[in-house]
């Protein structure tokens, strides 16, 4: 999994805007979530299917796994396909 990051402000609607060179990827589904500190985490849906949602397994009793949990399921958005 290849990790960019981008620093995208609101337009003048609250919209965010998809780097042009990553839209594509994201073209079969998103999942946008809420990501550590003040970041949105933005996820093409096969890379949260086969990457994040195996990092998020375990015992909900393990308080890392529960936070990790709270952290990137809270407000959790599938957009798209």
């Amino acid at each position: 999994m290849q990790t960019d990051y981008f620093e995208r402000k609101l337009d003048d609607k609250r919209r965010l805007t998809i780097p042009a060179e990553l839209r594509a990827e994201f073209a079969s589904g998103v999942v946008l979530t809420r990501g550590f500190g003040k970041y949105l985490h933005l996820y093409p849906q096969q890379i949260w299917d086969r990457e994040v949602e195996s990092a998020l397994a375990g015992s909900i009793l393990d308080e890392r796994v529960a936070d990790l949990n709270v952290k990137f399921r809270r407000g959790k958005n599938r957009i798209g396909a």
